[in-house]
């Protein structure tokens, strides 16, 4: 029993959850749930660290890169003359919310990185 209850308990839960937020039946007590599942998955419920951009002003962040320096080279070739906004973060290894909605589980190294003069 103690079996289910570390693998296959922690996939089912999962499974539930996944079909209460694309069903539209999720509630506020979800949020809760959602959050002691993760909490109890610890490291594993995150994935691994990586480097996010967006134009400093924007919302929300356009793309995954490897190193701190590919997404500056990215967003300056993406955003010329733009100030960015670049954070290293991991996110939930889940997907409760789908492929297209995703948090960040933890973030560091947050940085505006000043517009680029071109002369």
């Amino acid at each position: 029993m103690a079996d289910y209850a570390n693998e296959q308990g922690m996939s089912d839960i999962e499974s539930l959850l996944k079909v209460a937020h694309a069903s539209g039946e999720w509630v506020v007590d979800h949020d809760a749930i959602l959050a002691r599942w993760r909490a109890a998955r610890g490291q594993a419920a995150m994935g691994s660290w990586s480097w996010w951009v967006k134009p400093a002003d924007d919302d929300l962040y356009a793309n995954e890169c490897a190193s701190r320096e590919e997404a500056i080279a990215w967003a300056r070739n993406e955003y010329p003359g733009e100030a960015l906004k670049v954070i290293e973060a991991r996110c939930w290894d889940d997907e409760i919310e789908g492929e297209e909605e995703f948090f960040f589980a933890e973030s560091r190294n947050e940085e505006v990185i000043p517009a680029e003069v071109v002369s």
